[in-house]
């Protein structure tokens, strides 16, 4: 046999491969719709998940911030995005970029909201979107239920977010608590501009998050107290008034991939211009919490103190209240979210290599000088902590 016979056998032999296995694999490939997206942020803890998950299925993403780009960010969303730098406070008429798409008639299958923190910024953005959007997704928190009368010792549902109708007690609740007052306000302005044909909305309701890439640095920092516990002064600790509290927790990878099946279906009218509470399966207490980051970094030989000084450091959780009831999100949503050890572990993973990770250099520094400040009277020896453990060395006067 010829050389050329064997050399074209072999190539419609591995055609024919190619075609087995495209064949099998047809069902499960996902052939979506490409969306025209416009998000308002994007480029942080919670958005950029959002955003990769968009790219790659195929939507189109025009992203409004600032221009700051967290951690690696900056290589893997904002080549691949029509970016306009704009700040939220200002008007938002003066974002020339943005009114000149839609003066072009433009429009967007999806609004998400991640940067949303005052009422007069969605009524800027509802006023000008209005005929150009068809969805917007705001990003709540949990926080709302702390400016409401909830009236039982359940985890809160959607229906608790109701304000007390008595002006000075309205007013008393949102002076404690403004960042929820100003996201209520926020919903409340959704729900009351679709009275007049507004932008159908979906408000997602997000207790505390946790996940890879936090511009908080609240995981980091404890996983790093614990890790580095015989570098540091300060004890592990937790107020001994939350040994008992219950807590809600959301993983930022969840709320990207619910996000993205939302935008990626046709808006379904069933569940619409409603809120949604998003958490964890698992409801768990600070000091489990700090316990299941021990045992995933192999500690043993560190206890967890409780301090009965109300004001002692903690870092979770943000709201009073307590865990909150996703039967809603699970029912509505088709809600399924990650087993919270599964999350765990792909967390203490990530911040463990983002230690040695060289386009981390800014977060990492940023950790180094946050233990030197509040966990250490000797700034020098977290220096030598970072360096027998993890091989970082950084000089003395460098940080």
């Amino acid at each position: 046999m010829s050389m050329y016979l064997v050399t074209h056998k072999l190539k419609i032999f591995v055609l024919w491969l190619c075609y087995v296995y495209l064949a099998r694999c047809k069902p499960q490939m996902r052939l979506a719709e490409s969306k025209n997206i416009l998000v308002f942020g994007g480029n942080g803890f919670i958005g950029s998940p959002v955003v990769e998950r968009l790219l790659a299925a195929g939507h189109n993403c025009t992203l409004i911030n600032r221009g700051n780009w967290y951690w690696d960010s900056w290589t893997k969303i904002r080549p691949y995005v029509r970016h306009i730098k704009f700040d939220r406070m200002q008007k938002i008429s003066k974002c020339s970029p943005l009114i000149e798409i839609l003066q072009n008639n433009e429009t967007f299958d999806a609004v998400i909201d991640f940067s949303a923190y005052h009422e007069f910024a969605v009524q800027e953005a509802l006023s000008i979107l209005k005929d150009h959007a068809q969805l917007y997704i705001f990003i709540s928190s949990d926080s709302v239920y702390e400016v409401c009368l909830k009236n039982h010792s359940n985890p809160s549902v959607e229906s608790d977010s109701v304000r007390p109708t008595d002006e000075k007690k309205r007013q008393r609740l949102a002076n404690i608590d403004d960042y929820g007052h100003r996201k209520l306000e926020i919903e409340e302005l959704l729900e009351y501009q679709r009275k007049d044909g507004g932008i159908p909305f979906i408000a997602l309701r997000l207790p505390d998050v946790v996940g890879p890439r936090d511009n908080t640095y609240r995981w980091w920092l404890y996983q790093s107290w614990m890790r580095l516990q015989e570098y540091l002064d300060k004890k592990v600790s937790i107020p001994s008034y939350l040994s008992k509290h219950l807590l809600s927790f959301v993983y930022n990878n969840d709320v990207a991939k619910l996000i993205e099946k939302l935008v990626s279906s046709d808006v379904d009218p069933n569940i619409i211009d409603q809120a949604y509470n998003l958490a964890f399966t698992e409801t768990f207490t600070l000091r489990q919490f700090l316990l299941d980051i021990k045992t995933a970094l192999n500690i043993t030989n560190l206890d967890i103190k409780e301090d009965d000084d109300p004001d002692t450091f903690r870092l979770f959780p943000s709201v009073t209240l307590g865990p909150i009831n996703t039967s809603k999100a699970r029912e509505m949503l088709n809600w399924d979210p990650t087993p919270w050890k599964t999350a765990l572990v792909d967390t203490v993973k990530f911040y463990e290599s983002a230690i040695t990770r060289a386009e981390f250099d800014v977060p990492r520094r940023d950790i180094i000088r946050s233990l030197q400040i509040y966990f250490s009277d000797r700034p020098f020896k977290v220096l030598i902590g970072f360096k027998r453990e993890y091989g970082i060395d950084y000089p003395k006067d460098e940080l």
